[in-house]
């Protein structure tokens, strides 16, 4: 069972603007980026962007997420779901379509990712960062069981599909390598998606077999 620590962002424009989530069309896993940082340090990381509402020049980092899987496990709660955080907004183009998004990411969001200066797919998805051991990203057991489970419960609480809609921030944007290590080792991915789906369908070891032979 996952150990849930809330610790909410202050409302601010930057990291917690206090916006409804739209819907939840999919649920994007993260890594944080910096082997061995807490999700504690993640989240005040986050807060303390809500300084820049003073600063005269204008601002240019905003992020969050909902969820941080923590090195021992347990998840802290950043930003509630029924919110919208910072995760997957984008200025860049992706590299295969020249787009703001990808081609993928269109399909599933629609128009929360046509227009990147009106609408964004953080309208419509939640957030999930993991932390990790190394600067290769490396994801340990223990995080990864948290967030499988945690993403299962999500997936049965908005009815979706966690074979086609648990994304990674990779496959949203075309040009970040997030999470690192299932961009580099994508048939970890499926792995990941088929352990979701198990947890919430008992799927059989031979469709699991099956997934890390993809």
């Amino acid at each position: 069972m996952i150990k849930f620590i809330q610790d909410l962002i202050s409302v601010n424009g930057f990291s917690r603007p206090g916006r409804p989530i739209v819907d939840v069309k999919a649920v994007i896993i993260h890594n944080i980026g910096m082997a061995g940082q807490t999700a504690k340090q993640v989240r005040d990381y986050w807060a303390g962007l809500a300084s820049q509402d003073a600063m005269d020049a204008k601002p240019d980092v905003s992020a969050s997420a909902h969820f941080i899987v923590d090195l021992d496990g347990s998840v802290l709660v950043a930003v509630p779901e029924t919110e919208k955080a910072y995760h997957i907004g984008s200025s860049l183009p992706d590299p295969e379509s020249g787009k703001i998004y990808t081609d993928l990411a269109r399909q599933i969001f629609g128009e929360y990712a046509e227009d990147p200066d009106t609408n964004s797919p953080n309208r419509v998805a939640l957030g999930i960062e993991m932390c990790q051991l190394d600067d290769q990203g490396t994801i340990s057991d223990v995080v990864l069981n948290s967030a499988a489970e945690l993403c299962a419960d999500l997936c049965k609480a908005y009815d979706l599909d966690p074979l086609t809609r648990i994304l990674t921030h990779h496959m949203v944007v075309g040009w970040k390598p997030c999470p690192l290590w299932m961009t580099n080792h994508p048939e970890d991915l499926t792995v990941f998606r088929f352990r979701v789906s198990d947890l919430m369908h008992h799927i059989t070891d031979d469709e699991v077999a099956d997934a890390k032979n993809q």
